[in-house]
């Protein structure tokens, strides 16, 4: 008779010590173009780095800033914030850092070994396919574009726990599948009665502009554009110049 008054006491105090179930928020649904064709299942043991960004409470804050440091007709045009006024405009709340940090701690991942952005507003970490869903509530299928060819693992909705709806503003990768990831210009349809005219550079090192780039516009069409064929980074270690580049296009 002990013995079992015993045994449930255990068993009472192992309920009593269990986590309540988590309460998970859903943050995004998504439908793929018909394009992106499921093939099934990704595999549990598929590895990934996956991105977490984090709510920036003070957005408006810096936006205000960059419009006035950017108008001609501001007191402050051309004061430009510095790089730690930027990234302390940038940095989640501290409730927020804790929050996300505890989160990925609870899921295995040590916090002095997690890798953050200066402004602390982003967090990059090495998981799983089989982690990632459990951390969000999701199931992750390989999808293939009819097109391309190309196979990508993306889900089509995820979720966080309640305590941190507030503070996650993305993960990536989740549910941007976007189009074929193949590089392409862009093209557009020219008027033959109205020719394009570009204004004439006055520098001894301008270079004649590709005629093609009349019609489609990729990388060496924006150098030549803006004259910066030859262009090198006057200081490499602290810059770089790069070209933008949305869905494959320029």
């Amino acid at each position: 008779m002990l013995s079992l008054l015993l045994a449930l006491a255990q068993a009472v105090a192992v309920i009593r010590g269990s986590p309540a179930p988590c309460k998970h928020i859903l943050k995004e649904i998504f439908s793929p173009a018909k394009e992106w064709v499921k093939q099934g299942p990704a595999p549990a043991d598929h590895g990934f780095t996956m991105r977490i960004a984090m709510v920036q409470p003070q957005f408006e804050v810096l936006e205000q800033h960059l419009y006035a440091v950017s108008d001609p007709d501001s007191a402050r045009y051309g004061e430009h914030l510095s790089m730690e006024e930027a990234n302390g405009l940038m940095t989640p709340s501290p409730d927020a850092l804790e929050a996300v940090n505890d989160w990925l701690v609870s899921h295995g991942f040590e916090s002095h070994g997690l890798e953050r952005s200066p402004s602390l507003d982003w967090v990059k970490i090495s998981t799983t396919v089989q982690k990632a869903e459990e951390m969000l509530n999701t199931t992750y299928h390989v999808w293939k574009h009819s097109e391309s060819g190309e196979s990508i693992v993306r889900t089509t909705s995820w979720s966080v726990p309640d305590a941190l709806a507030d503070h996650i503003e993305l993960v990536h990768p989740t549910t941007m599948f976007g189009g074929s990831m193949k590089p392409r210009g862009t093209t557009y349809l020219l008027d033959e009665d109205t020719p394009i005219t570009l204004p004439k550079s006055t520098s001894p090192v301008a270079t004649a502009v590709d005629p093609s780039c009349n019609t489609t516009i990729t990388p060496s069409c924006l150098l030549q554009l803006y004259n910066a064929v030859n262009y090198k980074v006057q200081a490499a270690s602290k810059g770089r110049v790069a070209i933008s580049s949305y869905l494959g296009g320029y």
